[in-house]
Formats: structure tokens, C-alpha cells, sequence
């Protein structure tokens, strides 16, 4: 197998950065070859003479990795519900490939089982609850490796019981996206969404109320402005993926697509599961009797990675940045003639929450700052202005031009010229977009210092700089973005053009 870059960094730190009773967790994005990475790392330990339990909660996954298992010659053994499969040969040491429920439910096969490196999928799914708790206890392992895209709790902050140290964060979704090997993503917002108020919106520990939100989307009003924006967006010619708030609003949204002509079924836990499996293999047909809309509210969240899928609508808010991410990236997986995904936000989740490829800090609860805080604020605020600036000028966003766009529209959205200089340099330390930074420092350096540029000497100088930066890995453009806000601040504390 030929390893992709990042898929390399990623094993090399497997290998060489466990110590004893140690946790690591692989924050791959989607399509980042999670399979692969799991089965060459199992590889490593077999080879080794370790005993490797691979512990997933997704059936999908156990047949993806039979596969890899099976390509890299290694002996294994399944434990799941209605599956068989043994051990072949009779090794000293041995790989389990096990289904999370599976083994939970028997306890008897807990002590069959011996774990010296235990590989959990799914990292952020679990972990803190009982279940997964009472495995790991069962299991013992020396090692720990979690694989992850989202190592968010349901507040945004780094996982429990997961330091920053113990992340590997290869394989980013940009990174991926910018590599190709994920389908760029666009962003749409009609007006009429803007305008929707959350704000006496019941919450729970986590998120919104689904019986509080249902008042609002659950209303014929609402699901028509829905069922009109889809076909606004050419949905009838399009498999899409509607995400929604309760199952009553999912069976309203599904009968209002159907009435309107659209091939739509819905997928929810009320209906039979033989019902659900078979709606899923309809959307993945061509045929006549196919199904191009798929409408539910969190069964298609994870373990389901539809390349045709293009066209993704988000009819309810979030708080919980994980869901978020989890369901956006649905429509990323790469097909023939797929030129990006769609993302129809109807629920103020991009404003909210920010672009699926954008960086995120890691950061533990007990250690947020009043400065973290000021700073998710000004990235909030700048998101939604620039969000809501790229509707109101009726454009798009894709990632060939994203960092274009997002210096246009955050400083459009900032409006340079009336914004008081204190607020400006908040958002020029929190800026997080190299042309961005430019640009503030060059209106700061002319308010504070009077030195002015003419537009073409700016142009220039960001062309250069943002050459530069381009040619970058990702780490490293963070370092550099670093050193050029030092840069400006120096020069603009001296008084001297840049």
C-alpha cells in the first residue's frame, strides 16, 4: 500500500511517540483513510508480538478493516452479533476485530480476549461513558490509540481525559481538502434564515430543546421556506441529505419534499430497521425506483460516506460544534464530476460554528482564559459578518478561492475604514487569514503612524507575502503567521514602513 503523506507522519508518530499506559489520539479528518491507518498500525503491533483489539461501534467499519486485514495477510478474529469468523492459524499473539456493543453485552468473552494495544474508532463516542469505561477497565491495555475527527466535547473543548500532548493532528480537513482528497465545500445562506430568532429557544446541558425548537421549524411556514430553498438550490437533481429536529419535523419535511415532486424518504429510529436499511440502498441506486433525499435527524451522522451525496441542508441549530462537523462533512467524499459539496445552511450553524476546514483550538475547560474567550468571540463575530456578507452579495465560497474570499468578505464585513481602532486590533490578533492580517496592519500603520500605501504597492506585497505562505506546510504557516503579526506590531510600535 502506498501511504499518502500525512497517513506516513501520522504512523511514524504512532510508532515512535507511545510510552507505557499512554493515550494517543489520531485527529484524522473524514476520508483521511481511517481503515488504513488502523490496519498498518495493528500490523506494527502484531508484528511485535502485541495482542491488538480494534474496537469499533460502526458495522460498516468491521468490513472495511476484514478487507485491509485480510490485504496485509494478518490472522484476526471477529465478535459481533449474527458474524463469524475465527482465528485461522494459531499465533502466540492474536488481533480481535470487535463490535463495541457486541462485546459489552457478553461478558464471558472478556476473558477470552487479551489486550496489550487497544485502537478505539470513533475516539469521541464513549469515552467518559460507562460502556466504553467498563471495556477499557475489562481490557486493561498498555496502550491506547484513538481515531478521531472531532476530539470536541459537547461544548467545544478538547475531550476528558485528553491532553494536547497526546493528539497527532496529520491529516486535518484541510489539509485533506487542499490535497484533493476531499470534495471542496460551498456554502449557501438564504436571507429569510438570518432573520430566524433562537434566542427563547429552551436549552438542555448540551443544546437546544427538540420539543422548544420544533415551535419554530416544525411550522408549515417554516418547512415551506425549507421545501423552496432546496429547489432554489436544483435539489430535485441532486442526492441530498437533509438533517433535521425531531422525528415529527423529519416526517413533515419528508411528506412536503414528496407533495412537491422529490424522491424522498425518511430515515428515524420509529421506523423499522429493515425499513431504514432499505431506503439507504435506494439512495445509493440509479434506478427507477431510487430515492435521491434522504431526510433524518442523527442516524446518518457517522459510518455513512455516500460519494454521490452532493447536496447537504441543515434545517435546525446547534450548539454542539462536533455534531456540527460530524454531519457537514457527508457531502466531502469525492465522485466523478463533483465539482464541490453543498452546504444549505437554513439554521445559522455556519455563523455559529465557522467553515468545516477551519482550524480549531484545542482547549481544555479547566485552562480557558479570558483571552481564549475574547478571541472565540472575535472568530465569531467575524464569521457571522462575513457569512452573512457573502449572501447579501449573492456569492459563494469553494476552497480553491477560499482564502480570497474570506479576506474580502471578513474585511467587507469588518468595514476597515469605520471600525474604531482598539476593536481592530482585537480582531487583527485573532485574525487567523495571512491577507487579512496584511490588510489591517497597513489601515493601523496609517491611523496610528501615518504611513500610507498605494493600492498597488499592497497588492503587490500581499501577492508576494501570501506566495510565500502558500508554499508552506500547514504547520509551518502557522509559525509564519506568527512571525508577520510580530513583524507589524514591531513596525507599527517604531513607526516605520514595512
Amino acid at each position: 500500500m502506498i501511504l499518502r503523506d500525512y497517513q506516513h507522519n501520522i504512523l511514524e508518530e504512532v510508532k515512535s511517540g507511545f510510552t507505557q499506559n499512554d493515550l494517543k489520539v489520531v485527529t484524522l479528518g473524514m476520508g483521511g483513510g481511517k481503515s488504513l491507518i488502523i490496519s498498518q498500525v495493528a500490523k506494527y503491533y502484531f508484528e511485535q508480538g502485541k495482542n491488538i483489539v480494534i474496537l469499533t461501534n460502526i458495522t460498516e467499519l468491521i468490513f472495511q478493516l476484514k478487507e485491509y486485514l485480510e490485504d496485509l495477510n494478518l490472522d484476526y478474529k471477529v465478535i459481533k452479533s449474527n458474524f463469524q469468523r475465527d482465528f485461522k492459524n494459531n499465533s502466540s499473539n492474536k488481533i480481535w476485530l470487535v463490535m463495541e456493543q457486541s462485546f459489552h453485552e457478553n461478558k464471558r468473552l472478556k476473558e477470552d480476549v487479551h489486550c496489550d494495544i487497544l485502537i478505539k474508532d470513533e475516539f469521541h463516542i464513549g469515552i467518559g461513558q460507562p460502556r466504553y469505561e467498563k471495556i477499557k477497565e475489562a481490557l486493561n491495555p498498555d496502550k491506547i490509540l484513538g481515531l478521531t475527527g472531532t476530539p470536541f466535547d459537547s461544548k467545544g473543548f478538547l475531550l476528558e481525559g485528553v491532553e494536547v500532548d497526546n493528539l497527532i493532528t496529520h491529516g486535518s480537513t484541510m489539509e485533506l481538502t487542499s490535497k484533493g482528497f476531499l470534495t471542496p465545500l460551498k456554502y449557501y445562506i438564504p436571507k429569510w434564515s438570518e432573520k430566524k430568532d433562537y434566542s427563547q429557544v429552551k436549552t438542555n446541558s448540551t443544546d437546544y430543546s427538540n420539543s422548544s425548537l420544533d415551535e419554530i421549524v416544525n411550522t408549515f411556514l417554516h418547512i415551506s421556506s425549507i421545501v423552496h430553498s432546496i429547489n432554489e438550490m436544483e435539489g430535485k437533481k441532486k442526492k441530498t441529505l437533509v438533517y433535521c429536529n425531531s422525528i415529527e419535523n423529519c416526517k413533515k419535511i419528508t411528506e412536503a419534499l414528496i407533495k412537491d415532486g422529490f424522491k424522498a424518504a425518511s430515515i428515524h429510529s420509529e421506523n423499522e430497521e429493515c425499513l431504514n436499511k432499505e431506503c439507504i440502498s435506494k439512495f445509493y441506486s440509479l434506478g427507477k425506483d431510487r430515492i435521491d433525499c434522504l431526510v433524518s435527524i442523527s442516524k446518518l451522522t457517522t459510518g455513512f460516506n455516500q460519494p454521490q451525496a452532493e447536496l447537504l441542508v441543515l434545517t435546525r441549530p446547534t450548539k454542539i460544534l462536533r455534531l456540527y462537523l460530524q454531519i457537514l462533512f457527508r457531502v466531502a467524499r469525492l465522485y466523478p464530476n463533483k465539482k464541490y459539496g453543498q452546504i444549505l445552511d437554513l439554521a445559522q450553524c455556519v455563523s455559529r460554528h465557522g467553515f468545516g476546514t477551519e482550524n480549531r483550538p484545542f482547549i481544555k475547560p479547566n485552562t480557558i482564559t479570558s483571552k481564549d474567550k475574547k478571541k472565540q468571540k472575535g472568530l465569531e463575530l467575524l464569521r457571522k459578518n462575513s457569512v452573512f456578507k457573502l449572501i447579501k452579495d449573492g456569492e459563494d465560497i469553494n476552497f480553491e478561492n477560499l482564502t480570497l474570499k474570506m479576506k474580502e468578505l471578513r474585511v467587507n464585513g469588518l468595514d476597515l475604514k469605520k471600525t474604531v481602532t482598539k476593536e481592530l486590533m482585537t480582531y487583527f490578533k485573532t485574525a487567523v487569514d495571512i491577507e487579512l492580517v496584511i490588510l489591517i496592519f497597513f489601515e493601523l500603520n496609517f491611523r496610528i503612524n501615518n504611513i500610507n500605501y498605494s493600492d498597488i504597492e499592497v497588492k503587490i506585497l500581499t501577492e508576494n507575502i501570501k506566495y510565500e505562505y502558500d508554499s508552506l506546510s500547514f504547520k509551518e504557516q502557522n509559525d509564519f503567521l506568527k512571525l508577520y503579526k510580530n513583524k507589524y506590531q514591531e513596525a507599527i510600535r517604531d513607526r516605520k514602513p514595512f
